[in-house]
Order: C-alpha cells, then structure tokens, then sequence
C-alpha cells in the first residue's frame, strides 16, 4: 500500500498545525510489551470531519472483470471501546472503512465554501459512522482490552476487521487494474493516531449472474443510498425544507422506535420530488432483465385526504433501474431537472415504474407534520429493463409530489429482483 489521502472539509495548509501525518514502518508498543511496526494516520480533526485514507493499485488482473474482494485488516489503537467521552464525540469515534475502485482514490482542491481552498475526494466514502457508494464501514478503533482515553497514550492493542459478513466487489479497468484503499473518518474533535499493521486482500471473480436479488435494510449503517431532489427552482433547499437524513429515527403507532432514511420536501412548485439511488454490481453486459420491486416506508398520511393545491396523499411512489448514474441540471428555467425519464406525478414514464401512494390505512386523518408514522408496503413487478456494455446499473425509488405542502417519509427496507428474459 502506498499514498495517503488526508481529505474532505480539510482547509489547504494546516497540515502542520493539525498535525497531520501518514507516515510507514513506524514502531509503536503493544500493551503486551513487544513492539510493532505499522503504517501510522494521525491528526487533529480541526474540521469535524477529516477522513485519511492508504491507497494502493492491484495490478494483473482480468480486464473488464468483476471481482469480490476479501479483506482481513488489522490496526493498533491506543483508546478503550467503551466508557470515552471527549470533544465533540467520543476519541472511539474514529471510523474504519474500506474501498475499492476502478478510479485511483485522489484529493482535489476546491472552493466549496467560498473563502477557503478544501481537499475532497473524488469518491463517496461516506460520512462518519454511514458508509458511502465507494466504501464500507468496518467499525470504530475502541478495544475492549484497553483502559485509556487518552489518545496520546503511548500504549496500543490491536483489532481486526474482515469481510466474512461485509463483503465489497469492483470492476478492473480495461487493463485488469483496480484500486484499494482504507483508512479512518473521524467524529472526533481532538487529536487521533492509529497504525495499519497488517493487511491482506485476496480478489475472487465473481461470473455476471443472470438472476441477481438483493435486499436493503436501512437500520443498517453499511445500507447505502446517495439522494438528489429534483422539479424545483434553484437554491430554495433551506426554504423548502428539502433534505435527507440516513439512520434516522422515528416513532410507529405502536410506539416502537425505529431508523431509516427519511426524505422530507415542501412542494412549492407543485412539482417537487425526492429520489434515492444505489448501484447494482455485477449484472451480464447488453442483457435484458425483468424486474420486480418491493419498498416498505413510512408514512404520517392516510389514504383518505383532501388539500389545496392537492391532497396530503397525493405523491406517487416510483421505482426504476437506469444505465446511467440519476443526475439533474438547470433547464431554462432555472429549475432542476432529472437526465431520466420517471413520468410526471401520477404518470409513468420509460424509466420508471409506479408503486401507488404515500397513504396508510392506519391513519383517518392527513397531518404531514404528524410525529407518529405507520409502515407501508407496496411492489411492482415486470419492469424490462437492459443493461449496457459495462453491465452496471443503478437502482432507485422516488417520491413525486403533487400535493403543494409537505411531505415526509422513512425508507425502512428495500429489495429488487432480476431475472434474465
């Protein structure tokens, strides 16, 4: 492994007051008195949110070829697993993930917030404790066998994270390559060090599957989806309340607490909608597939609703598969628009299919600002659907309002299941 990436919302230049270091073949002690040798990260996430990451290629592979990659990585840690407490979170709240990629893992420098050069990088890691699109969450750097929470301790213990349940697969590029990278996501306002001290990745290619089925349960920090919002004016996210928020929790009917992903929007533009999406790995390339989908969401609205400008209930709940990644832009009119075809509202389009509303039996009234939900769930079946020459795909589900209010669900579980025709 070589490289390191110290990355996203970290200003350019503070390397040194932040004590930033990624640095090889460093000793450490263990706390059974040997001495180790290890990569070591530190830093002092000035930010609240410094990722650094270890890159390295993985070269002579097949071409264009899918691959499961197994992991068995192992660092060293000077915190205790439980009973820390410090800025802003935790010293324990230094996050493990993993990666692996056809891209090369780099920092760019941009000027997001305008007043400040920033690094970030060019894929989705993930933010904290949530994995992202291009990186799984292993866990955290605690150690049950360690007392301390001083994370300047000079006395370390080792953990170990493997992919026996957590399993990541990539596609070589046209000359068998692919990268892999890990490393840590901080949550912690202080000051934070750890050494990699073994790794070993083993790469078993996976055949493109003529059926292919996969399940979702978004209580799970490894379930990820990216969301963009779409049909409405530019910059009035913060006015219309548009957002999403992963693993967050909410309260059912039966008083039972539970996470998901909520979505919440006001539909100002009486056109507003909110999509989720995920890619799907390892389909057979220029294959015809037939799909079928099934979503559970939860919902504060009943079936029975009037409203000006539309009812409470009136937001249509779509599924689809696409070959390109869902986007949008400013059309003209200065509106954000999807590079996909979902149909408008009630209405389908090629590239979508409709599951039915947001409206639960539960509910004899349509208060969207109501604190307790109801779970629904609805499916859809026989979506045709064709893969391209890199047999990738990307899966999602939208909520299309055309009720001019708000609208809040929870995405508690999804599945898709595809059968070659």
């Amino acid at each position: 492994m070589i490289g390191r990436l110290f990355l996203l919302t970290t200003p350019v230049g503070v390397e040194e007051e932040w004590l930033i270091e990624g640095t090889p073949y460093q000793d450490l002690q263990h706390v059974d008195g040997t001495t180790q040798t290890g990569f070591k990260l530190q830093a002092i996430n000035g930010s609240d949110d410094i990722k650094m990451f270890i890159k390295g290629q993985v070269s002579n592979l097949k071409p264009n070829t899918w691959y499961q990659v197994n992991y068995d990585l192992e660092l060293a840690s000077n915190i205790a697993e439980f009973g820390c407490s410090g800025i802003g979170g935790s010293p324990s709240s230094l996050y493990v993930k993993f990666s692996a990629s056809t891209n090369e893992p780099l920092s760019n420098i941009d000027n997001l917030n305008g007043s400040q050069d920033y690094y970030y990088m060019n894929l989705d890691m993930g933010q904290q404790n949530n994995r992202g699109q291009d990186a799984i969450l292993l866990g955290d750097i605690g150690i049950s066998e360690l007392e301390s929470c001083d994370s300047g301790s000079e006395i370390y213990a080792t953990k170990s994270f493997n992919s026996t349940d957590n399993n990541f697969y990539v596609q070589t590029d046209y000359m068998g390559n692919a990268w892999v990278s890990f490393g840590t996501d901080s949550g912690y306002e202080g000051f934070s060090r750890v050494y990699f001290t073994n790794t070993t990745l083993t790469f078993e290619e996976v055949e493109p599957q003529s059926q292919y089925a996969v399940s979702y349960d978004f209580s799970d920090k490894n379930t990820y989806f990216s969301t963009i919002s779409f049909d409405h004016p530019d910059d009035v996210e913060s006015d219309w309340q548009i957002y999403s928020q992963a693993n967050s929790p909410y309260l059912l009917t039966t008083q039972e607490w539970r996470n998901g992903l909520t979505l919440s929007f006001i539909n100002h533009s009486d056109d507003t909608g909110m999509l989720a999406m995920t890619q799907l790995l390892g389909l057979k390339s220029n294959t015809t597939y037939n799909s079928n989908f099934d979503l559970s969401f939860a919902t504060n609205i009943g079936k029975e609703c009037f409203g000006i400008g539309g009812a409470p209930n009136a937001v249509t709940v779509k599924a689809g598969l696409s070959r390109s990644k869902p986007s949008k832009s400013l059309d003209d009119l200065n509106h954000y628009r999807l590079n996909i075809d979902m149909g408008n509202q009630a209405s389908e389009g090629p590239d979508a299919i409709n599951l039915g509303k947001i409206g639960s039996d539960e509910f004899d009234f349509c208060d969207p600002s109501h604190h307790e939900f109801a779970l629904v769930n609805q499916q859809a079946s026989n979506f045709e659907f064709t893969t391209d020459e890199t047999g990738q795909a990307w899966f999602y589900f939208a909520f299309d309002s055309g009720f001019e209010g708000l609208t809040q669900v929870i995405i508690d579980s999804a599945s898709i299941d595809l059968e070659e025709k």
